[in-house]
């Protein structure tokens, strides 16, 4: 493979949590265009399905000790702060056995009730592991797969997305936490729910950037997917 099929190949695993060969075949069958491939893959994955997906609200209920969530703190937290930093962060994501690019990290911040990238306070900690029944690490590594099936959950996925936007934002810079027409953007989505990729879900975060009021200049035959493409033509009707 060449280096940019490469890239594509890692993305689309990162993207499904596939395995590199259901990466190469989907990717092929596309003409390596990675939207249509994670497109394809997600289409049949909904045709197919092999089980019931299990989000987080579906966990049992246990009295979770919160000594022991503490002490996991502690252990992970920066030494002259009070949170969890990057450093942290990054340890945390090598014993949870996740990549820190995987979307997945994304949603475990959601839970954790983050303010900014790789900053976990404690009582987000507490809050958000208790909420998914987590006391040790064993627990929380098995938390893993069944928060990212909260993806698969309409109303988790909305507030997820609208997480990200505010969570995505950098400090003194206004954004993608106030995307002009994120609310537009959430109704068109209303009715694309079944098709839309984590692909074009995460392309959404350039395109948010590069036109953060208007479409000015905006070119459908350009490198975005054709969701977006169907959204800008969506939301300009509607801004007539």
């Amino acid at each position: 493979m060449t280096s940019v099929q490469k890239e594509k190949t890692a993305q689309f695993m990162s993207f499904t949590g596939s395995d590199e060969k259901t990466a190469t075949t989907f990717l092929k069958a596309a003409g390596w265009k990675l939207d249509q491939a994670c497109d394809a893959f997600f289409q049949q994955q909904s045709a197919t399905p092999t089980f019931a997906p299990t989000t987080s609200t579906s966990l049992p209920h246990k009295r979770v000790d919160q000594a022991k969530l503490t002490k996991l703190f502690e252990s992970y937290k920066d030494a002259d702060e009070n949170f969890i930093g990057l450093e942290g962060t990054e340890r945390l994501c090598q014993d949870l056995e996740v990549d820190p690019m995987d979307i997945v990290t994304l949603i475990l911040a959601f839970h954790l009730k983050c303010e900014r990238m790789c900053e976990f306070k404690l009582a987000g900690w507490l809050e958000g592991w208790s909420n998914l029944q987590c006391e040790t690490l064993e627990d929380m590594k098995k938390a893993i797969p069944v928060i990212r099936g909260d993806l698969d959950d309409a109303t988790k996925f909305k507030d997820i997305y609208l997480f990200t936007f505010n969570f995505a934002r950098q400090e003194n810079q206004k954004g993608l936490g106030r995307y002009e027409h994120i609310d537009l953007w959430l109704e068109f989505l209303e009715d694309h729910k079944n098709s839309i990729s984590k692909d074009t879900w995460v392309q959404f975060h350039d395109f948010a950037k590069k036109y953060p009021s208007a479409f000015e200049g905006y070119e459908e035959d350009g490198a975005w997917p054709l969701l977006i493409d169907e959204f800008v033509e969506f939301a300009q009707e509607k801004l007539e």
